[in-house]
């Protein structure tokens, strides 16, 4: 499968800032034709008049307000809300859609981008843990990847691959932070999934 086309970045926060600097490092191997931000609309500015995308979600009409008075020319389509994640989810000339939306807000993009046919990067847990089921169903019926491209979940990947799945007894995780980064270790014995 190539990926090398059109990648689409989409969402705010660390995820968005690593993909877009994967992308000008390979200037002639991507191109971003849709954007979407939160409220760093400082860093929002640099990344449209340096990446050029047709399309840029905001989080609310006024950040779009403030962020067009800012920019020269139109070059660029803006909407926001989830009118505009929606958009940007299922650009029609994106290859791929990397989702990166922390909580459930995310869930609607991701599924209209499968719906789309985007192979997907993913790098938020929500989305599956709230309707996995109904995510991997879309993503075989569509036909389409899902790559996990966050920390944890690509580490799983990657220990897989080439792996049959009979093969493998289990898997070892160690976490770094979460709801238990200060818990005293005498502690952690005690943790159950209802007690968290």
């Amino acid at each position: 499968m190539k990926y090398e086309k059109n990648i689409h970045s989409r969402f705010h926060g660390l995820d968005r800032v690593n993909a877009l600097d994967i992308v000008a490092q390979h200037p002639g191997r991507f191109q971003v034709v849709a954007l979407a931000g939160g409220v760093n609309l400082e860093k929002m500015e640099e990344q449209i008049l340096r990446f050029r995308p047709e399309l840029v979600s905001l989080l609310d009409p006024e950040s779009v307000r403030r962020l067009q008075e800012s920019l020269p020319g139109k070059f660029t389509r803006f909407l926001s809300g989830m009118e505009g994640l929606m958009a940007v989810a299922t650009h029609p000339e994106a290859e791929i859609v990397l989702c990166a939306l922390a909580g459930s807000i995310g869930l609607l993009p991701t599924l209209a981008a499968v719906r789309a046919r985007k192979n997907l990067a993913i790098a938020n847990k929500e989305p599956l843990v709230m309707a996995g089921e109904i995510l991997l169903r879309e993503i075989q019926e569509n036909r389409v990847h899902i790559l996990p491209v966050d920390s944890e979940h690509s580490a799983i990947f990657q220990a897989l691959a080439g792996h049959r799945q009979a093969d493998i007894h289990r898997l070892i995780l160690t976490a770094s932070g979460g709801p238990f980064l200060n818990t005293p270790l005498k502690e952690l014995g005690e943790v159950t999934p209802h007690k968290l």
